[in-house]
């Protein structure tokens, strides 16, 4: 332990972790300045600069002590201790000022109070260690057991100070004052914990002692039993006796691997050390392979160190958060013994290497097992979400094995230790599988249903606030203006919305409205008092999560955001009785159009204008002019039946029922149309005539979900004026995993995109939520019949078939041109992006590469786009949260999402390069390794 008093010792446990302090101090002190009062701002500063200075005493003193030759001594650590001791109890009993309680939870790091102790600990035990050393003379002998009666004696003499003496001298209050009670608890959990691991230390030093037959029951109480009873009180939350529980007070630590490593472990330092070169090489290996285990949870009890005391006075078990620092010196002795003998048979550079090697074999496993986890992820994202890409058949048990261990890595509230189920592993999976991002229980339903055939808990939890029927748009108007250089009208559309039936809780005001073909809204405004505030265009999934946290604040946010490819949503919060609020867009059209809203009316342009008949053409389509439209030729379009077909495999007579549904209703099909197309559909889909031995196909399907999406997906995309006929999507079987929305199909066809379910009586349905056919004999509809449409462009070479209606289209061509400059200006680039936007999703590319473009297109022309979302905020931290999770989701794969609790995370793992140079440059020993 000499090394402990080299200064260059400051730095690994002083200067960077104080540094790391200070960034992630000043990370969240810029983003709710904005919120905090001119003292609390100082406490901040105060806070900083006192940080700033410890850093630079630590970092001075470091420097001069090495430059002078000298090594660390007595009053150094004390200068050190008290001086970490001070500035950890004055952040302690600054906490109210540094957090109000009026700064929202959202808005601070869910770690936050894990801070402080974590990054001050490191020095507080170093000093414990060094002062240890300095302490026990090489050339004398000592005892151990005084030191363990000493330390033993703490918790007493806690218990009596606190039922006999405070209420003697203090007998008005039933409290020390807080800093008088924070030195005295820094004093006697110093005291314990000092004793503690002096006492294992001089254990450690007595080599006849670790040598004696008869003591062999202390190190197995010690490694081995501590350890377990230490993980089973912890994964029996105290009261639950359910050893494996995924819950714990300090993480999740029930895996049987824990139990086994620590068992392990444990093992490693009683087995009795013989003069036998290949008996000694296992346990070496054994002993390093271990000590990641060891130094992992070394790292998850540090910032609880202070609490052994007390833990120990009020529970009896708080000497085990102790154990991993107490094993520590022990397992780091039984190494220094194995190497010193291997390395008189084994070259020295090749021992540290098979070591260094069999250290990172956990670590190394870890990550090796992540990894899968991550690519088995992405095959299945990118199977489901993005269907261009080519099938690749997964194993199911992987799949099961990847949602098992994303909900058992997912943060939970109220945890001791932060949120985290397992703390800095659930860390390191979030970063290195999901991006620091999360999967919505849907999307793990989804996950689960398509390959596994069951379903997930998709319970969440919601905003409990009124809906919208306690709030009235009392008012609807509009204020159009004709661009004549763009050919385009600009309008805006302008809402009042009253609340004076609400009782209770605050109300929201949330609606839905249509937007008309070639409508586009590139601006939003809200009033939030009486300042107008425009809204900031951000990504979807962003701006949605922050308006739910803002909501969840009772502050006053707006949304609008698309829902599905056509269709509006409009959310604006809170709404009090009496309360009348203002709102309004601005939308970019080129015709005349009427905007409806919550059942009133508007008119966007001038009805009496002149409207334009020709078509626009632009990059990837063409906009046409409801004029233009009827003046094509008509076409008569025959229904061509698509089944698709469950072959999930729920039971062999389930299947010959459904064979026997098809074949029944194939039968009564008129002569005049098209031979049926037959889909199989499991977790794949394999698509076949109705001539075809489908029969076979599906007997021969192997077992999984029942992925109708897929299918209806291949069906509809694949649309063209190749053939006079249109689509009819009809389900047979019982729990399709299918979309309710199938608007992006909508445009440029000649049909309304919907799914019919063929049930056990022959009949059709059409009402679908949520996957579940309403088969209630009132929502009976008829077999669909020939429709007419219209031919574009000519009737002889059709490109497709669009619908007999008064309203403008837009249609799609199958490889978009860059078109020539358009005279349009924000209309036409706003039509390309969202012909893009349509494209994209009825081929399957939603990959990264894609949703960038879209959403940085949106960005770059200010226009909203289905990934794209307006949002007004009621002040400068709310927009700086805003800005700093949209950097973070526009890093990342964008079939993530947010999480689910309300926290803003930390900046992450960009600290560990921070620290890793400096470690290197000033470990000379490291240096000479690596030169």
């Amino acid at each position: 332990m000499h090394k402990l008093l080299d200064p260059r010792c400051l730095w690994g446990v002083a200067v960077v972790p104080l540094l790391g302090l200070w960034c992630l101090g000043y990370y969240q002190y810029t983003l709710i300045e904005s919120l905090l009062q001119a003292h609390q701002q100082g406490y901040w500063h105060q806070q900083g600069g006192a940080l700033f200075a410890l850093i630079f005493v630590a970092f001075g003193g470091s420097v001069a002590l090495d430059a002078a030759g000298k090594r660390i001594g007595i009053l150094h650590l004390a200068v050190l201790f008290t001086s970490v001791v001070s500035y950890g109890s004055w952040t302690v009993a600054a906490l109210d000022d540094l957090f109000p309680v009026d700064v929202p939870n959202w808005l601070l790091d869910d770690r936050a109070t894990l801070y402080v102790p974590t990054f001050l600990m490191p020095a507080l035990v170093y000093t414990l260690f060094a002062a240890i050393h300095l302490s026990t003379r090489a050339d004398r002998s000592y005892s151990a057991w005084p030191n363990f009666i000493a330390a033993l004696f703490m918790p007493l003499m806690l218990y009596v100070f606190a039922t006999v003496v405070v209420p003697a001298v203090h007998p008005l209050h039933d409290v020390l004052p807080e800093q008088v009670a924070t030195i005295i608890a820094v004093v006697f959990s110093t005291v314990f914990v000092f004793f503690v691991l002096r006492a294992v230390y001089l254990l450690g030093r007595n080599r006849e002692w670790w040598s004696v037959r008869g003591h062999l029951a202390f190190r197995f109480l010690l490694t081995v039993c501590c350890p377990l009873i230490g993980l089973v009180l912890n994964n029996s939350s105290l009261f639950n006796m359910d050893v494996t529980s995924p819950e714990g007070v300090f993480g999740n630590f029930g895996h049987p691997l824990f139990y086994s490593l620590a068992a392990l472990n444990g093992i490693y330092c009683c087995l009795p050390r013989r003069d036998m070169l290949g008996y000694r090489a296992v346990l070496f290996a054994a002993g390093c392979s271990g000590l990641p285990f060891l130094l992992y949870f070394v790292l998850v009890f540090l910032p609880f160190v202070p609490l052994a005391v007390l833990a120990t006075v009020y529970y009896g078990a708080g000497l085990l958060m102790l154990v991993p620092l107490m094993m520590l010196p022990v397992q780091l002795r039984f190494l220094k013994g194995d190497y010193a003998y291997l390395v008189r048979h084994i070259n020295p550079r090749y021992l540290l290497a098979a070591g260094l090697v069999l250290c990172c074999l956990l670590p190394g496993g870890i990550t090796v097992a992540y990894r899968a986890d991550r690519y088995i992820l992405q095959e299945a994202l990118d199977y489901v979400y993005s269907p261009v890409n080519q099938e690749v058949e997964i194993d199911p048990r992987a799949v099961e094995r990847v949602i098992h261990n994303i909900s058992l890595h997912r943060k939970s509230e109220g945890a001791f230790m932060g949120n985290e189920k397992m703390p800095y592993l659930s860390q390191y999976y979030a970063w290195l599988v999901l991006d620091n991002l999360t999967l919505s229980n849907d999307k793990l339903d989804r996950l689960s249903r398509v390959y596994l055939g069951t379903g997930y808990d998709v319970s969440s939890r919601t905003p409990d606030r009124n809906s919208s029927q306690n709030t009235e748009l009392i008012d609807l108007s509009s204020e159009s203006s004709w661009d004549a250089g763009t050919e385009t009208w600009t309008s805006w559309v302008h809402l009042e919305v009253a609340a004076d039936t609400l009782h209770g809780n605050l109300g929201e005001y949330a609606v839905r409205f249509d937007l008309p073909p070639g409508c586009f809204i590139d601006d939003y405004y809200l009033y939030v008092g009486e300042r107008k505030k425009h809204g900031l265009l951000s990504e979807r999934g962003v701006a949605t999560w922050v308006y739910n946290q803002v909501v969840g604040t009772q502050r006053d946010p707006g949304l609008l955001r698309y829902e599905g490819a056509d269709r509006i949503r409009l959310s604006v919060y809170p709404f009090r009785r009496g309360d009348v609020r203002r709102t309004g867009f601005r939308v970019r059209h080129r015709d005349p159009v009427n905007l409806q809203i919550d059942g009133k009316t508007t008119m966007l342009g001038i009805e009496t204008a002149r409207a334009r008949a020709d078509p626009v053409t632009f990059a990837g389509g063409c906009y046409l002019p409801a004029s233009f439209k009827a003046s094509l030729p008509a076409v008569r379009l025959l229904p061509q039946i698509h089944f698709v077909l469950d072959a999930s495999h729920r039971s062999p007579e389930a299947e010959a029922e459904l064979i026997e549904r098809i074949h029944q209703f194939t039968g009564d099909l008129p002569s005049d149309f098209p031979e049926p197309i037959v889909n199989v559909c499991g977790t794949y889909v394999r698509q076949m005539s109705y001539r075809h031995e489908w029969e076979q196909q599906l007997h021969g399907t192997p077992a999984g979900g029942f992925f109708a999406q897929r299918a209806v997906d291949r069906i509809f995309g694949n649309v063209t004026g190749s053939s006079r006929t249109y689509p009819v999507v009809i389900i047979v079987g019982e729990d399709p995993v299918l979309d309710d929305d199938l608007s992006i199909y909508a445009a440029g066809v000649p049909f309304d995109p919907k799914v019919y379910d063929l049930g056990s009586e022959g009949r059709l349905t059409v009402s679908y939520e949520d996957g579940v056919a309403d088969r209630d004999p009132s929502n009976y509809v008829p077999l669909p019949k020939p429709i007419t449409a219209y031919a574009f462009p000519t009737a002889t070479a059709p490109m497709a078939w669009l619908r007999m209606d008064n309203k403008p289209e837009i249609v799609l061509t199958t490889d978009p041109e860059p078109a020539a400059p358009n005279p349009n200006g924000v209309w036409t680039g706003a039509m390309e992006q969202y012909a893009d936007y349509l494209r994209n999703r009825r081929s399957g590319r939603t990959g990264r590469p894609e949703w960038l473009k879209e959403v940085r297109g949106s960005f770059r022309s200010g226009v909203l786009m289905p990934t794209t979302a307006f949002l007004v905020l009621e002040n400068a931290a709310q927009e700086e949260a805003l800005r700093r999770k949209q950097v973070q989701i526009l890093s990342a794969d964008p079939r993530l999402d947010l999480e689910e609790v309300t926290a803003m995370s930390e900046p992450g793992w960009w600290l560990l390069p921070l620290c890793l140079p400096l470690l290197w440059y000033f470990s000379p020993a490291l240096r000479r390794k690596t030169s």
